[in-house]
């Protein structure tokens, strides 16, 4: 009997000490794995520990951040006080907040009152002139505020860099930094109107350092929003008119050195610090780490899973480096890797890339058609210039071009030939001085001039 017990207690303990062994070997893989992926994302220039963008602390004096919220905090100020019209077709006298659900669709005013210049500095380009003259006047402390930002170099935003948790760090800053872009852009289309080509150049120039300056830090939403306002810029330039906008110098100098690819894989490289250090649990997680499982077994594979994550970043920021048409089909096989049942954080919080690297496409696509279309009308014969058309980042085919009989021509993607482009394929058709549409775009008459 002694014999049997003393078998037992044996097997007891090579089985707990076999158990301690593997556990000891994955959490050393684990850790292995962690550090390897830690140190190429540094190799790619890429931050893991979020608290070094806090470092070193930047002067107020020299910090753009801080009157960038200035000059946001005073136009939320003075939106707020706005003039209030009626709408028509309501009874309705409760003010609307501009800054509510809904930002500024195309149903806004229609249940309640509404703020003429508040909705002339989102839409200019139809917007009444007196209007837009108005609203921009009692907003010009807002203009020169931002203007003296945009001379500053150094932007460092008032964030918790010390957060344990940086899924849990708010950034107010974002819509603050597009609804200045917006008044930007609003004066700058007004001027050009106007035939004040230098203060229209140096609004947009302006616009354009602030969206620099919103994508610091790199994180993926930050590039974004960044992207967003070049695109509200180009807008603006194509709403001006291009026999006009070869006066914008500084602005087209700008655009045209823009690396929309670069800055979203660095973007998504941004995220590192959500992924390295970030705590998914706890009472303060619970919005976002909803069903997630508790099982203390889990945490054995913590750094691999993380370190999974991370591997995933660094493959997603090196295709995203790549025209859109080469990688799209990688992007898809990148997410369809099945993720380990263990990885509970890799199975609640992998992100689908392939959006925001689409949205940079689409954003360069847009600009490359502005630029050729400005090559195409510097010449003196427009249906004769021998200009070489880009090559689209969407669909890696070149950009068409056409020429009705009675003048103007139009210049697009291929992309927005698709029947799937419907949301933004009036973007990636630019007519110039006509409304007339090639064979190849007839079909989608319809999406093509439902804004005019």
């Amino acid at each position: 009997m002694k014999t049997r017990y003393k078998l037992a207690i044996a097997a007891f303990m090579v089985t707990i000490g076999f158990i301690a062994a593997c556990a000891w070997l994955i959490d050393f893989s684990g850790r292995k794995q962690f550090n390897e992926a830690y140190a190429q994302i540094e190799a790619l220039g890429g931050v893991v520990d979020f608290s070094t963008y806090g470092e070193p602390r930047v002067p107020n004096e020299e910090n753009a951040a801080l009157l960038w919220v200035e000059a946001a905090e005073l136009l939320e100020k003075i939106d707020e006080a706005s003039p209030v019209a009626t709408a028509e077709n309501s009874e309705s006298t409760e003010e609307v907040d501009p800054y509510g659900f809904g930002g500024y669709g195309d149903n806004y005013g229609d249940w309640g009152d509404t703020q003429p210049e508040v909705l002339a500095i989102e839409d200019p380009f139809t917007a009444d002139p007196e209007v837009l003259a108005a609203a921009i006047a009692a907003r010009q402390k807002v203009l020169d505020i931002a203007l003296q930002a945009s001379t500053l170099t150094k932007c460092q935003w008032e964030l918790d860099y010390d957060a344990k948790n940086m899924i849990l760090v708010l950034l107010p800053h974002l819509g603050q930094c597009r609804a200045v872009a917006r008044l930007l852009i609003a004066d700058a289309y007004f001027a050009a109107k106007s035939d004040d080509w230098k203060r229209a150049d140096e609004n947009l120039t302006v616009a354009l350092r602030l969206a620099e300056h919103a994508g610091e830090p790199p994180f993926l939403i930050n590039v974004l929003v960044r992207q967003s306002i070049d695109l509200l810029v180009i807008q603006a330039i194509k709403a001006i008119g291009l026999p006009q906008a070869s006066q914008l110098e500084s602005t087209l100098s700008i655009l045209e050195t823009r690396q929309y690819r670069e800055q979203i894989s660095r973007g998504i490289l941004g995220e590192s610090p959500l992924y390295a250090h970030s705590v998914f649990t706890g009472p303060e997680m619970e919005d976002f780490s909803s069903g997630m499982p508790e099982e203390r077994w889990t945490r054995l594979w913590r750094n691999q899973d993380r370190a999974f994550l991370l591997r995933g970043l660094v493959q997603a920021s090196q295709l995203a480096k790549q025209p859109y048409y080469e990688v799209a089909g990688k992007f898809e096989s990148l997410e369809d890797v099945e993720i380990p049942m263990v990885f509970t954080i890799a199975n609640h919080f992998m992100y689908s890339f392939s959006s925001p690297v689409r949205n940079a496409a689409t954003v360069e696509e847009q600009r490359d058609l502005l630029f050729w279309a400005l090559r195409i009308h510097s010449s003196a014969d427009h249906s004769s210039i021998e200009s070489e058309p880009p090559i689209g980042v969407l669909t890696g085919k070149p950009m068409k071009r056409w020429h009705p009989e009675e003048g103007g021509f139009v210049v697009w993607s291929v992309s927005a030939e698709s029947p799937e482009e419907s949301v933004s394929r009036e973007n990636l058709v630019l007519r110039v001085n006509t409304s007339e549409l090639p064979p190849e775009l007839e079909p989608y008459a319809d999406d093509l001039n439902s804004e005019e």
